[in-house]
C-alpha cells in the first residue's frame, strides 16, 4: 500500500496563484488583441510610435507637441497625417473609453488640447496656421472602426514672430484717483 503524502496549504495555494496569475496574463492580452493595441496604424496615418521614430523637424515637433496634450486617461485617441503644407488630425476611435465616455467628451477634450498644443507649438516654430475644422459633431466616429478626421492644420513658413519692444516702459503721467 502506497503511502500519500499530505498536502501542503503552501503549495496548494501557490498552484491556484500560478494559475489565477495565467488566465489573468492571457486575458489581458485577448483584451489587448480585441482592442488593436498591436495593430499598426494604416493608411500611413502617424501613431505615437511612428511620430518618435522620424526625424527632427519642425513639423514634426508640432505633432510631438500634440502627444504631449493632455487625454481622456492617457489614451490618447489621435493619429496624424504628414504632409508639406498641411497637418491633419484624426480621432482614433479604437481608442474610446466606452462607457466611461459614452457622448465622447473627453475624446473631444483630448482632440481640442492636442490642437491647441500644435497651434501653440505652431506659432513657435515659425509658421502661419490656418486651422480648418471638421464641420459637425463628430457622432459618426463610434459606427466604424476607421480613424475620423478631426481638424486640418495648413501650415505656412515665414509668419512674424511676435514683436518686441526693447525700449523699457516709462510713462511720466500720473494715475488719477478715480482710477485706483
Amino acid at each position: 500500500m502506497q503511502v500519500q503524502e499530505p498536502v501542503h496549504g503552501t503549495t496548494v495555494f501557490l498552484k491556484r496563484t500560478g494559475a489565477i496569475s495565467i488566465l489573468l496574463a492571457g486575458g489581458i492580452v485577448w483584451r489587448a488583441c480585441d482592442q488593436g493595441v498591436s495593430v499598426p496604424a494604416r493608411d500611413k496615418l502617424m501613431s505615437r510610435g511612428k511620430v518618435a521614430q522620424q526625424p527632427r523637424g519642425r513639423t514634426i515637433a508640432l505633432v510631438r507637441a500634440a502627444i504631449l496634450a493632455a487625454s481622456p486617461h492617457n489614451t490618447q485617441p489621435w493619429l496624424f497625417r504628414i504632409t508639406d503644407a498641411v497637418l491633419e488630425l484624426y480621432a482614433d476611435s479604437r481608442r474610446n473609453l466606452g462607457m466611461f465616455d459614452p457622448y465622447l467628451r473627453e475624446m473631444y477634450v483630448g482632440l481640442g488640447c492636442a490642437v491647441e498644443n500644435m497651434m501653440l507649438t505652431a506659432a513657435a516654430q515659425g509658421y502661419k496656421v490656418e486651422l480648418n475644422l471638421t464641420s459637425g459633431v463628430l457622432s459618426h466616429i463610434l459606427k466604424s472602426l476607421k480613424p475620423v478626421l478631426a481638424a486640418q492644420l495648413g501650415l505656412t513658413l515665414g509668419a512674424r514672430r511676435g514683436a518686441v519692444c526693447s525700449r523699457p516702459f516709462r510713462d511720466d503721467t500720473p494715475i488719477g484717483r478715480a482710477t485706483i
